[in-house]
């Protein structure tokens, strides 16, 4: 596992990551290897570089304030969420500030 880190470092640098943006993706990478079943990632972005960290086997459902391109479900923070009860398994919200109308 070691050497996922010393090479994955690497190759993130390379990306462009700043050293914090590794450290997160290690943190997702660590912390959500149980998720299972509809993940929502609320105001996720486009193409988030924690996706690839997540597990595989899950529905990850991208969603934002505004219609973009990758963005699956456009919603409003300052609303309830438009999903029926009981219909996503998980929720990640990461590195978002939002301020009401």
């Amino acid at each position: 596992m070691k050497y996922f880190y010393f090479f994955n470092f690497i190759e993130q640098v390379f990306s462009g990551n700043t050293i914090y943006r590794i450290l997160f993706n290690w943190r997702v990478k660590k912390n959500c290897k149980n998720l299972i079943g509809k993940v929502l990632d609320l105001a996720s972005g486009s193409d988030p570089s924690y996706h690839r960290y997540l597990p595989s086997g899950i529905k990850i459902i991208k969603s934002d304030y505004q219609q973009k391109d990758g963005i699956d479900k456009v919603v409003d923070f300052n609303q309830k969420l438009p999903f029926a009860d009981n219909s996503i398994d998980n929720i990640l919200f990461f590195n978002a500030l939002y301020t009401a109308k």
